[in-house]
């Protein structure tokens, strides 16, 4: 476990949003907002100024001028807006990797390397992203985009016709007779096939060297966890390994870190019947649920880490 602890010090506690392009603000930024969902991305930029000449240190009035200046071209007004946002811990992971697709567009390859490098170490972790993002693209080509090396998927065919990557991580040692404990971890990033292998490697592996400890590692099988076909398809997984292996309890000790804390929290609810207990290593996961709601978890044991 000490790897695992070293990058929730580095990272979890910046508990920053990953990833989010917009972020409702209605007390003083709504109209600008609504022009930067619309696309009218000139008019956003004057909405977000003004807002800005009134409040001076707005965080996402800053960040958002940084997208829609960005979307114009307006490259060095971006990255201004973006230098700025990213002096604000509640936007900095994001402000730093939209800076340093800014500085990729331009062609400051090395300002764009380790802006982008200290975007990971602020907690952007979403790598399938860097993977295809255009605006890296010059980055990429340059060889300066460090990204996971995958493992070898297993692939389980769901009933649905999903087809679902996993990595099962088993000891050495692991006696099957046994009662197995039963994790299963839910990866940053949206959960695609480079985010969880940056997890398998970063923060899982020690999981699995505990005594008759295994790590179910799924890579989301449809673009997002939260559609009803990937549900099943996680369920079909979960119950494949079930027959394989003698879970203790039949059930799964639930974990997510960083983003992937949403998709632990969401599945510890829709897939109750196989939730043991649930760990978020993060400060997301629980905004999208009433009160009503988060009483449903009195029954479950619940842990956070942020």
């Amino acid at each position: 476990m000490p790897r695992l602890l070293s990058v929730i010090t580095s990272l979890c506690l910046c508990a920053a949003p990953l990833g989010a392009l917009l972020v409702e603000d209605p007390s003083s930024t709504s109209k600008a907002d609504l022009l930067l969902r619309r696309g009218r991305w000139a008019e956003a930029e004057r909405a977000y100024e003004e807002v800005l000449a009134r409040e001076p240190d707005h965080a996402l009035a800053w960040f958002h001028l940084g997208y829609v200046t960005s979307a114009q071209g307006k490259f060095e007004r971006a990255i201004e807006a973006n230098q700025r946002a990213a002096t604000f811990p509640e936007v900095r992971p994001t402000a730093l990797y939209n800076l340093a697709c800014n500085y990729a567009r331009t062609d400051a390859l090395e300002a764009a390397s380790t802006t982008l490098d200290a975007s990971i170490a602020a907690g952007q972790l979403d790598f399938d992203l860097m993977a295809s993002d255009p605006d890296l693209a010059s980055l990429r080509a340059a060889g300066r985009v460090s990204l996971p090396r995958e493992p070898v998927w297993k692939m389980l065919e769901a009933r649905n016709g999903l087809t679902v990557r996993h990595a099962l991580l088993v000891p050495e040692d692991l006696d099957p007779e046994r009662p197995v404990t039963a994790f299963l971890a839910f990866a940053p990033g949206g959960g695609g096939p480079l985010s969880t292998a940056w997890a398998i490697e970063e923060l899982w592996a020690g999981l699995a060297t505990h005594a008759n400890a295994v790590v179910l590692c799924p890579v989301v099988p449809d673009d997002s966890w939260f559609t009803h076909p990937a549900h099943h398809a996680l369920e079909d997984l979960l119950k494949h390994v079930e027959r394989e292996l003698a879970i203790e309890g039949d059930r799964f000790h639930f974990i997510g870190f960083a983003s992937g804390a949403r998709a632990a929290t969401t599945y510890s609810r829709m897939s109750k019947r196989y939730a043991r207990s649930l760990t978020v290593l993060s400060s997301l996961g629980w905004s999208s649920f009433d009160d009503d709601e988060l009483a449903r978890w009195d029954e479950l044991p619940v842990h956070q880490i942020v």
